[in-house]
């Protein structure tokens, strides 16, 4: 199949960030860019957190943000469509050259992409797949031709219990998919670095710049999402841009080319409010909540099958702030280029309380809980004895563990066993979620929430602490 390169960063910026030493030359299909570049450099907890120890939410509030390694530089793929890519994405040098093969001698009618064959190589190679703890995940991954550092990420012993809230395939795409999506924001992302540097020498020098990336086209993007804040045509419109991220003062300008992530402050507590929380990839929490505007699309963070959802995509958070902390941890060694953050959401009593919500617990009577987890995790609708659960428009209850089970092969609720337990402080809790089912809740939820929501970066796994003297990158 005949296809169009697409370098990973275009040729124009790929040489103003070689020449500040930001990047490094093609050599064997990759090259090197600064760690910085993935993401903003985030301020470091000095000590761990404490849920008590402030009344205030930032980034240092969550453990997640100390998770990682400090390096200098991340090797990328230079093309997008490449067997580099499939390498980045987290497959081994065989399987990665098998894939491109596929890749390129697919019809030309199909269309397919580098993650639909990623996506296909996971869920068919890897099969049966590991849902349970009986079964051998380090096999299934093998299979799948995954590169040592993946299989490792998902096998991390200290997220052991939350590994089996999903299935081995499922954790495995979500890593790709957040690994794709970095690789296809990142010309955008580094053209506005360059645009800030140049902005930087500008009023350093009094210069007049030597060269503009605003007449430099954005680059195409065959599949997937556009990246929600393109740089703009417009001088008028860009230069709020770069004023927002830049130092304000010449001295802060000396200190870093980078602005450092400012860190989003919230309360801890609202009165006649609760507080949900869900770990997600940042580019899936843009699509989300625009920060600019207020607006929200919960269809953005929405998924199935899920505990309360066989057939329906429905958004889930969780009340407990440490879940979610957790969840985070593990996203960051799993996606280790891909910027992680933490959503907060404060819904006002008043609101919920218009609502019709159900409470499924782990002990429910009658056994509600073990039916609805039964149907949900193997895709199916729920019993008519169930059915007015889907009138409800919040339910509340514990997350499910497939530790004990495999729920495809399950013949009866009753052999579900437990639900997920997280570690706090020493002490292991029941994990809970909230599911928002009824389209009015959904709704409402949309505007109810506007301006009460916070979105908390803990950065990447690879990141950097390196700062650059702007002088020293200015034009010349």
């Amino acid at each position: 199949m005949a296809y169009d390169l697409l370098p990973v960063i275009n040729d124009t910026t790929a040489r103003f960030l070689e020449k500040r030493c930001l990047l490094t030359p093609i050599v064997g299909q990759k090259r090197k860019i600064s760690a910085s570049m993935l993401t903003p450099p985030t301020p470091r907890s000095p000590s761990p957190p404490s849920s008590s120890s402030s009344s205030r939410v930032s980034s240092a509030s969550f453990s997640a943000l100390s998770v990682g390694q400090e390096v200098e530089e991340v090797e990328i793929p230079a093309d997008l469509r490449s067997k580099e890519t499939f390498e980045f994405l987290g497959f081994d040098d065989t399987t990665a050259a098998t894939l491109w093969q596929r890749f390129l001698d697919q019809p030309a009618d199909m269309g397919a992409d580098i993650i639909n064959f990623a996506r296909w190589q996971v869920r068919y190679a890897g099969s049966p797949d590991a849902t349970s703890a009986t079964d051998d995940w380090d096999g299934c991954m093998i299979k799948m031709g995954l590169t040592v550092w993946l299989r490792q990420a998902i096998l991390l012993p200290e997220y052991y219990e939350i590994r089996f809230t999903a299935s081995c395939s499922y954790w495995v795409i979500e890593a790709m998919e957040a690994q794709w999506e970095t690789l296809q924001v990142l010309d955008s992302r580094v053209r506005m670095v360059q645009a800030r540097i140049q902005h930087q020498a500008r009023v350093l020098t009094g210069r007049p710049k030597a060269e503009s990336i605003l007449s430099m086209p954005s680059q195409p993007y065959s599949s997937g999402r556009k990246p929600s804040r393109p740089l703009s045509s417009s001088s008028s419109e860009l230069q709020p841009q770069l004023q927002e991220a830049d130092p304000t003062s010449v001295e802060d300008q000396n200190r870093s080319t980078l602005t450092v992530a400012a860190a989003v402050d919230a309360p801890e507590k609202m009165q006649q409010h609760t507080m949900l929380w869900r770990a997600g990839f940042k580019w899936r929490h843009e699509g989300f909540y625009d920060e600019t505007t207020g607006n929200i699309n919960l269809a953005a963070i929405s998924s199935f099958p899920g505990d309360f959802s066989g057939e329906r995509k429905l958004p889930y958070f969780t009340p407990q702030r440490h879940t979610a902390d957790r969840y985070a941890q593990w996203l960051k060694h799993k996606a280790r280029n891909t910027e992680i953050t933490i959503a907060q959401v404060a819904l006002d009593w008043s609101w919920v309380e218009r609502l019709t919500t159900e409470y499924i617990w782990f002990t429910s009577p009658n056994n509600i809980w073990k039916k609805v987890i039964f149907n949900c995790r193997r895709g199916l609708p729920l019993p008519d004895e169930l059915e007015d659960l889907e009138k409800r428009d919040i339910l509340i209850g514990h997350i499910a563990s497939g530790k004990n089970v495999k729920y495809e092969r399950l013949t009866s609720y009753e052999q579900i066993r437990d639900c997920l337990s997280v570690e706090e402080e020493g002490h292991a809790t029941k994990a809970i979620q909230w599911a928002f089912q009824t389209r009015k809740a959904r709704q409402d939820f949309e505007t109810h929430c506007k301006g009460k929501i916070w979105i908390h970066s803990v950065g990447t796994f690879k990141h950097s602490h390196v700062t650059k003297d702007v002088t020293k990158m200015g034009e010349s």
